[in-house]
């Protein structure tokens, strides 16, 4: 039986911790009022085979190291796609396909899969999404697509960060309206609130994840819904794009 410790990134009792000290019950999805039964509602999806956590001592030791903020970018970069490759294997490994493959990839959070999703899904199509969210309001608001059409093929939707769920949610509904069902969403770090939007979706088949994040903080009105773990002293991997990518504005 799958346990809460395999569930997430660190031990359940640092989860539980963290969420004590760091005010992590935030954004809940509609129907939920505590992060005890969004715990158990996520071993559910992974006993119903709607979730999937792809683990390994790699992956845990990783996820401690990248949330580190005085890593270079150069060491940053590299234990991201490190996460990515072992994400993207066993991704590869769960999705049962003979058909055509089309992904599509999240701008800018999710553009360091495609190295890593060309070498494991070798001659699959890509469609490309920007999404933005409001930093208050937390509200999804699309920018631009060049994602064509998903009918008939077999759609993986991929992200680095799944906090609310509302960016990836959005993306998934743009696949849906070019013709994609059961769309597979591949995410690295994620919150259970996420993991529960998304999964709620109608056109969303599986969820592959690594090991889940505590939740979402509220510091104030302007700083909130952000990916919080439970692990010591570094809680919080920070904003994913630009670490990787480097400032835009």
């Amino acid at each position: 039986m799958f346990t809460f410790d395999q569930l997430f990134s660190t031990s359940y009792a640092e989860v539980q911790s963290a969420r004590k000290r760091e005010n992590l019950a935030n954004e809940m999805p509609e129907g939920f009022s505590n992060l005890n039964d969004l715990d158990n509602a996520c071993l559910k999806l992974i006993e119903d085979g709607k979730l999937v956590i792809i683990d390994s001592k790699l992956i845990r030791a990783n996820m401690t190291l990248i949330k580190n903020p005085e890593l270079t970018r150069a060491e940053f970069q590299k234990l991201a796609l490190e996460l990515i490759d072992e994400l993207v294997e066993g991704a590869k490994k769960t999705i049962a396909s003979d058909g055509e493959v089309k992904i599509a990839i999240s701008v800018r959070g999710g553009m360091p899969f495609y190295p890593i999703t060309v070498k494991h899904f070798a001659g699959a199509e890509y469609g490309f999404s920007a999404q933005q969210r409001d930093e208050t309001t937390l509200q999804a608001e699309s920018q631009e697509s060049k994602l064509g059409s998903f009918a008939d093929k077999t759609a993986i939707a991929v992200d680095f960060m799944l906090a609310t769920g509302g960016s990836l949610v959005q993306m998934i509904d743009l696949l849906a309206e070019r013709g994609a069902h059961e769309i597979t969403a591949v995410t690295a770090f994620s919150a259970p609130q996420g993991i529960i939007k998304t999964a709620s979706n109608q056109n969303v088949r599986k969820i592959i994840s690594l090991p889940l994040e505590a939740g979402l903080n509220y510091i104030d009105e302007n700083h909130h819904g952000y990916i919080v773990g439970g692990h010591i002293p570094n809680t919080m991997l920070g904003d994913f794009g630009d670490r990787f990518h480097g400032t835009v504005d």
